[in-house]
């Protein structure tokens, strides 16, 4: 296996994908000028530097649904001060006591590692570029001495391509970097030769700050390119690779044991494996709103400073000044000035206005957020569970979504890094033994989500056995029997969960089937015990109906 070999297939898929993304990034340069205007230096604006996308920024409601979109979902979907997941061992171990309470444990190390890390900083700002963009984009690592890590890349700068099954296997980047960040980030020994003689020693300014194009990409290792029985970085099932550009030289070749980059997707664009954002969607109710504020701005300007007829005999200037006075010629009315009639009605103006900035915020799930914050206070009502119904179809999607691709494997990916960093509880013997049998992949956990919108849909997909508990004393008067029809443990447990009662307030399971089997036998002795009790009182009335008898 050659070195260049490996260059040349990492800048050749590069090219492919940068290919690929162009088109992207021009539809990015249109939306980014109305909902993400600081994001100017991030895209190459050819044709309008910012001053030109200011001055021709007349409204700026897109750019506030964006705002709060990033923040519902922040608050809503992943809050920090809440519990809004957990993690569970498989099918086939998950059920045991001992089971669920190291995973209970790892759980809560993991939220509080996570709180503590820079994780919630950056993931608001994927989530604003997911709103704008369509797509947010985080790496997660470990960082000696800090713990958990993670960054956020900026929309519209980097590239991605998927595998097989739809998941994201690379993500890749052009990056300018200075000798001197070079030399810090690789090591100047790594450094291309021609670099190398540029940076010297250090100590000219202008060579030190000389900047050179660099092609980051990580990506799932081909076979062809690692060694079998070599475990070091270069032969990581995830390769991370840096590219010097001009010269074509490897910097870096370096690697991941599981994918490190994590994308979420607001929609998926057909045939694409990009993401399609609410701002996409509204961009042409976006542009008819900032001319019709444009349009409006310009008629408000008009009424208030209007034009002037004047006469051409007129001896002096008008003043139109507050208060100012314009002297005419009094036997002359032909030679009074006055306002040249350009008032429009705005009331049209306004109906335009208030119907795409409706358009907006239903796009960007303003009214959805608004239904969560209803809903939050009245959880546990069953009012609640139809006033969210309708709007959790409408952005079910987009949860589904961030879980699957999103939260799933970064959450996963955190569970390893724990592990590998000596964060984990201790394993019981039970989970020992297994992962000795099945390998340690099978300790990689099942994630349950337990956020205000989780729980409104869970609560939604309850609402079915809401109904039935409600009716069913009912049924059951007339016929006992239709009780066996459903398994009620599981019905109660199913909806404690989706009103989020923390496990540690349930009984376990095991415990709960020793209650019920020990209440069933006191009820059955209690019932031999009656029956022989009646039966012994049926006896004694028997033999002193058969004394009277005799008597008589």
């Amino acid at each position: 296996m050659e070195p260049d070999t490996l260059v040349n297939y990492t800048l050749a898929r590069y090219t492919n994908m940068e290919t690929e993304g162009s088109t992207m990034q021009e539809i990015l340069r249109g939306v980014a000028r109305f909902v993400a205007p600081s994001k100017e230096d991030l895209l190459s604006f050819s044709d309008l530097d910012q001053q030109d996308i200011d001055g021709n920024l007349f409204d700026t409601t897109a750019i506030s649904c964006n705002n709060q979109l990033a923040a519902g979902l922040l608050a809503y979907m992943c809050p920090v001060n809440e519990v809004w997941f957990s993690m569970e061992g498989n099918e086939e171990i998950g059920q045991y006591d001992d089971v669920r309470s190291y995973y209970n444990t790892f759980s809560s190390r993991a939220r509080v590692a996570m709180a503590r890390s820079n994780f919630y900083l950056e993931l608001h700002e994927a989530f604003l570029d997911m709103g704008w963009a369509g797509l947010g984009t985080m790496l997660s690592e470990w960082r000696k001495g800090e713990g958990l890590w993670f960054k956020k890349f900026d929309g519209g700068r980097y590239f991605i391509a998927e595998g097989n099954y739809g998941e994201v296997e690379a993500f890749c980047q052009k990056v300018e970097l200075t000798n001197s960040q070079a030399v810090s980030r690789f090591g100047i020994e790594n450094l291309s030769e021609a670099v190398r003689e540029e940076y010297g020693d250090g100590t000219k300014a202008d060579m030190v700050d000389r900047k050179h194009e660099y092609v980051h990409m990580i990506m799932v290792r081909p076979d062809r390119f690692r060694e079998s029985g070599k475990l070091d970085k270069a032969n990581k099932p995830v390769a991370d690779i840096w590219i010097e550009l001009g010269n074509k030289h490897m910097c870096q070749n370096g690697g991941y044991d599981e994918m490190p980059i994590f994308v979420m997707r607001c929609n998926r664009i057909r045939n694409s494996v990009y993401g399609r954002s609410p701002a996409m969607d509204a961009l042409p109710a976006i542009r008819e709103l900032n001319f019709i504020n444009s349009a409006m701005d310009a008629m408000l300007e008009k009424q208030t400073d209007p034009s002037m007829l004047v006469p051409d005999t007129l001896p002096y200037p008008i003043n139109n000044s507050p208060g100012g006075v314009t002297y005419y010629d009094g036997n002359r009315p032909d030679a009074l000035p006055r306002e040249l009639n350009t008032r429009a009605n705005s009331l049209a103006g306004e109906q335009q206005r208030l119907m795409y900035e409706n358009q907006i915020k239903a796009l960007f799930y303003t009214d959805v957020f608004n239904v969560f914050s209803e809903t939050s206070k009245r959880m546990a009502t069953f009012e609640a569970m139809q006033l969210a119904d309708e709007k959790l179809t409408i952005f079910h999607p987009m949860q589904a979504r961030f879980y699957s691709e999103f939260a799933g494997p970064l959450l996963k990916r955190v569970f390893a890094l724990m592990v590998r960093n000596g964060m984990a509880p201790p394993l019981p013997p039970r989970l020992r033994a297994y992962a000795e049998r099945n390998g340690p992949n099978s300790l990689i956990p099942e994630v349950v989500y337990s956020s205000k919108i989780a729980r409104a849909a869970q609560a939604v997909q309850t609402k079915g056995a809401f109904q039935v508990l409600q009716v069913l004393p009912t049924l059951a008067a007339f016929d006992p029997g239709v009780v066996d029809n459903f398994d009620l443990n599981k019905m109660i447990r199913g909806m404690a969960r989706a009103f989020s009662v923390s496990e540690e307030y349930m009984m376990k399971e095991d415990t709960v089937k020793k209650l019920q089997k020990a209440r069933a036998e006191q009820q059955q002795m209690m019932t031999e015990l009656q029956i022989a009790k009646d039966g012994s009182e049926a006896a004694k009335n028997a033999a002193d109906a058969g004394l009277l008898g005799r008597e008589m």
